[in-house]
């Protein structure tokens, strides 16, 4: 069961976006970066926004025992988005899918087992 779906931190400085864009190449729309990783019952994983607009985008999350939960929020041009989803147990396998608002034109999609 999935207890908590959240955004983990704070907005960013104009410096920092620069200096966060500058380390790494540009990537389209909203991708996951890099890979999810387990802290006990918490799952995170980082979103990043490659274009230079700010965008609506949702998360939409499924658990192998069939919870569901969604989440729309903002990000910044060429920002980088820290979530964490908490569970009540750990699952087997979490399918998370990112999408554009309100198109609900998916962008990117992890299974993680």
């Amino acid at each position: 069961m999935i207890t908590i779906l959240r955004e983990n931190d704070a907005p960013k400085s104009f410096r920092e976006k620069v200096a966060e864009f500058l380390a790494r190449p540009p990537m389209p729309f909203i991708r996951f970066h890099g890979e999810p990783w387990w802290e006990g019952n918490t799952l995170r994983f980082r979103l990043r926004n490659g274009l230079p607009l700010d965008m609506l985008y949702g998360v939409y999350v499924t658990g192998d025992d069939g919870d569901y939960a969604e989440r729309p929020d903002h990000i910044g041009p060429f920002s980088t988005d820290l979530w964490q989803l908490t569970f009540e147990r750990r699952p087997i396998k979490v399918e998370i899918k990112v999408g554009l608002v309100p198109l609900e034109i998916q962008t990117d999609r992890r299974v993680v087992t």
